[in-house]
């Protein structure tokens, strides 16, 4: 295989479990008649003013930021596995060698920088959603 199918091939790989990550948790959540049938009248319930109480707008950034940092953080890791697969495929050339360093090194850095981000927003929106007495559960589903 080309470096180019080899490439596509990864890109494609991520694109298809990211697209899956985002949309798996809503999938999943109505399996059953019931499930779904329950699920249409809450949302007519909510759309009418009844039920639950409007998200807001806060929480609503905060899932946004956390959904795309976690997409970097993939892209990052995929990096680190790209610049590996370079470094062993470089066979001694010293060009490629230096490619495959400053790629890892790059894509460490950036982990470690979307890493960081999500757990300043993580501390942040909580701290928010505490002093606004709202539900904390709310703003990380993937605690729930």
């Amino acid at each position: 295989m080309t470096k180019k199918k080899i490439t596509f091939l990864f890109i494609s790989v991520l694109i298809f479990f990211g697209v899956v990550y985002v949309l798996l948790p809503s999938s999943l959540h109505a399996v059953t008649l019931e499930g779904r049938v329950n699920e249409q009248l809450k949302t007519g319930a909510v759309s009418a003013g009844y039920g639950e109480q409007a998200v807001d707008m806060r929480i609503i950034v905060a899932r946004i930021i956390s959904i795309i940092l976690g997409l970097m953080g993939t892209i990052f890791g995929f990096l680190i596995v790209l610049s590996g697969y370079w470094y062993l495929t470089a066979q001694g050339e010293e060009e490629k060698v230096k490619k495959a360093q400053k790629t890892m090194q790059a894509a460490i850095i950036g982990l470690f920088i979307v890493v960081l981000s999500f757990s300043i927003t993580y501390f942040v929106s909580r701290n928010i959603l505490s002093a606004s007495k709202s539900d904390t559960r709310a703003i990380a589903p993937y605690e729930q």
